[in-house]
């Protein structure tokens, strides 16, 4: 992109020379002669890089740019799963919590799958030993509401 601006500006500061020998042209004999030396000047210039030869692309900068995507795009996903997860906990202990049902923890299974689209597979809830008379009613509430798999168990 350097080369490009690089040839732009030379064929300004050409164009303005020319111009300004143009103007200094004599009227007479050599005037026709200067005037076709100007013009091939000119054109000469506008060529050059056409002639050398046209300045090399650098697409290792490219590659660079596009690992960089990759590695943002992971870390937008990461981002995604966290937050999706988050979500699905929330929702998971407000349904618990309205039922007065104490909780360990809770935790889902989230995914990208490869059309981009986010998946929870399933959730898992651990319940305190004292809750083990609702381990059926918490599996079907968290699977009535949110329809997703549940998994609940016990903690040790």
């Amino acid at each position: 992109m350097a080369e490009i601006k690089q040839w732009a500006v030379n064929i300004c500061i050409t164009l303005v020379a020319t111009a300004m020998f143009s103007m200094l042209v004599p009227n007479g004999s050599m005037e026709k002669v200067l005037k076709f030396t100007i013009s091939i000047f000119f054109v000469s210039c506008l060529l050059t890089p056409f002639l050398i030869g046209l300045p090399q692309m650098d697409w290792e900068e490219q590659t660079t740019y596009q690992a960089d995507y990759a590695d943002l795009t992971g870390k937008i996903n990461e981002q995604l799963i966290k937050q999706s997860e988050m979500s699905v906990c929330r929702v998971v202990k407000s349904i618990l919590e309205d039922e007065k049902i104490s909780y360990e923890k809770i935790s889902a299974d989230v995914n990208i799958s490869s059309d981009n689209s986010i998946f929870i597979s399933k959730i898992y809830i651990e319940l305190p030993v004292k809750e083990t008379k609702n381990i059926q009613k918490v599996r079907q509430l968290v699977q009535e509401e949110c329809q997703i798999e549940t998994q609940v168990v016990l903690s040790s």
